[in-house]
């Protein structure tokens, strides 16, 4: 027989427990109507007479019964990692008389897993001291193993299986308010797939979708495991890293994951690799807000991708007021671009021999309405932007050939219209088709057009859609042009493989008088090769002399004219070819 006195937890290790009795189904912890609630939801009850020191258990699940205690209190039925979770339960509801709910586990037979939900509560008498324990238990472990299934729909992408964008949400905010608390670093890295469209364009979804696989585990290999990788949506993935130190905690899964990003992937037999943009933040200032951290990757990322991509920037705050005059500046071209803000003007190709203009080049202005007519320097990041840079391309090429029209309409004699064409245009494989709808919408000739190329695009990804789409215009008539030549990376095999017109030097080498021996041989390469060579930035007399010696009859700069609205030209063209633009005098 037990004491009355208050029960303390050495207490619960005491009392034996008796079998399952049936009087139990006549007491007051079970009449009639609950045990046949028990049988339905096939839940047990208990109850325990602190007086008696009776432990009785009864209910129609006979497997949860057996693996309860057989001593009111053991806990070795409980798993070891929720046992003083329910302990406190417990001694707190016979301290306060209140009722006490929780979920634990049993504890495992093998790999067995058995959750249990119980509600109980702790009567006492009249003096206050407890008098029973009543408690119901039921299994809830098909019930635990849906709600983990919701979940983990909830938060796991479906193409990659690492948590998405909504667990990323939760657990930065869980890991912030943590970082307050201990102090340790916290760390973030944004990555995003550089020409992801590109590659989706080009080689399809199922490729991207392997390709973003193949990520996905080079990124669950690279991190530890208490590092979370997400994929926020698209190309974009996030990983946040608790626990730092320094800037090199931070920074040595990345270069782990740069080298693994080296090996090919391989998809239906044909292999490619990945190049990333990645952007990292670290926070380590506990009075400082950590919520800031994701503003920073971003800002981070954004570098990441202006520097070239395939890259690694960690943010220092000096790039907090650069990237957001960046942002800026490319929020006001998305907005002026369909007001109709931005316009051609053309600066006219002279040919020595003929003394006449014999082209044009079509240069991009933006008519800002506070800042005036402004040049391509002035929004040059706006072309870093994939799809900026595709919108701009757009409003060139109807441009020029509406202009065309119209000059052609008015009997204006203007020769070929260059215009430049980027590498975001042409990694989308559609461009030669493109051009050639809008010329047959505006019946302008293809011997009419030229397209200008940096060396640049023809490397690097997406290289072979370049040859193929120049090809292909080169076919219809289209003219080929390099454009600043000798400033990238192309070569005399380059020069070879693909359909090329016009080696334009660029400007750099023809203002600066100690480069004069590779302006001849550029000069030399291209009369070989029985292309055409334009002289670009050629301002003064001296410069001219020096192009014109070695052999170079076409003729670009101020010297002759600066760009011009496209109002102008037709009177220029007519002052040129009636002699009153001397070739040796600036316009």
């Amino acid at each position: 027989m037990t004491t009355t006195r208050p029960l303390r937890r050495g207490d619960l290790l005491q009392a034996d427990a008796q079998p399952a009795s049936p009087r139990l189904g006549n007491s007051t912890a079970a009449p009639r109507h609950l045990t046949l609630a028990l049988e339905l939801e096939e839940a047990l009850v208990m109850e325990f007479d602190f007086a008696t020191g009776e432990l009785l258990i009864a209910g129609s699940n006979i497997e949860l019964q057996r693996r309860m205690p057989r001593r009111f209190g053991t806990l070795d039925h409980i798993h070891p990692d929720d046992r003083a979770r329910c302990a406190a339960l417990v001694d707190n509801a016979m301290a306060t008389g209140s009722r006490y709910r929780v979920e634990y586990r049993l504890n495992p037979e093998g790999d067995e897993e058995t959750w249990v939900s119980s509600i109980g509560e702790v009567i006492h008498d009249q003096y206050g001291r407890p008098e029973r324990i009543l408690a119901v238990m039921k299994d809830i472990t098909q019930v635990r193993q849906r709600s983990l299934m919701v979940e983990r729909l909830a938060f796991s992408d479906a193409l990659t299986g690492l948590s998405n964008r909504a667990l990323f949400q939760r657990e930065f905010t869980a890991a912030a308010e943590a970082t307050e608390q201990t102090g340790e670093a916290l760390g973030l890295i944004m990555i995003d797939v550089d020409h992801f469209k590109d590659i989706n364009d080009t080689l399809g979804h199922d490729a991207g979708d392997a390709l973003l696989c193949a990520l996905a585990e080079k990124l669950s290999r690279s991190f530890r495991q208490t590092d979370l990788v997400c994929r926020l949506g698209g190309d974009e993935f996030a990983i946040i890293l608790k626990g730092l130190h320094t800037v090199e905690d931070l920074v040595r899964p990345v270069k782990v994951l740069q080298q693994m990003l080296l090996e090919p992937i391989q998809h239906k037999g044909q292999g490619f690799t990945i190049s990333t943009s990645i952007g990292a933040a670290l926070h380590d200032d506990p009075d400082a807000d950590a919520t800031h951290l994701i503003k920073n990757a971003d800002i981070a990322l954004y570098r990441a991708k202006c520097g070239g991509r395939n890259r690694v920037v960690v943010f220092e705050p000096s790039m907090r007021s650069e990237v957001e005059k960046r942002l800026e500046l490319l929020r006001d071209v998305r907005a002026a671009i369909p007001l109709g803000e931005f316009t051609l003007f053309y600066q006219p190709v002279v040919s020595l021999d003929a003394g006449a203009v014999v082209g044009l080049e079509a240069l991009m202005r933006w008519n800002h309405p506070d800042q005036g007519v402004l040049a391509p320097g002035a929004f040059l990041d706006a072309f870093e932007d994939q799809d900026l840079a595709l919108q701009l391309g757009e409003v060139t090429i109807n441009t020029a050939l509406r202009q065309m029209r119209k000059w052609m309409d008015d009997g204006v004699e203007f020769g070929r219209v260059a215009i430049n064409i980027s590498a975001a245009q042409f990694r989308t494989g559609k461009l030669a088709a493109d051009i050639g709808t809008k010329l047959k919408r505006w019946n302008v000739p293809p011997e009419k057009l030229t397209i200008e190329v940096t060396e640049n695009v023809y490397m690097g990804w997406g290289a072979e859609i370049v040859g193929e789409t120049v090809r292909a215009l080169h076919d219809t008539g289209v003219s080929i042009a390099l454009d600043d030549f000798g400033t990238g990376y192309a070569s005399l095999a380059n020069l070879r493989q693909f359909p090329i017109d016009r080696l334009k030097i660029d400007k750099s080498f023809v203002q600066n008088i100690e480069d004069e021996a590779i302006v001849r041989a550029v000069i030399n390469l291209g009369a070989s090769l029985g292309m055409e060579v334009v002289a670009e930035g050629v301002e003064k007399l001296e410069q001219l002399d020096t192009v014109s010696k070695y052999g170079c009859d076409k003729i670009q700069g101020f010297h002759f004219a600066r760009p011009m609205p496209p109002g102008e030209i037709p009177a220029f063209m007519a002052e040129f070819a009636g002699g009153r633009v001397a070739l040796t005098n600036a316009a």
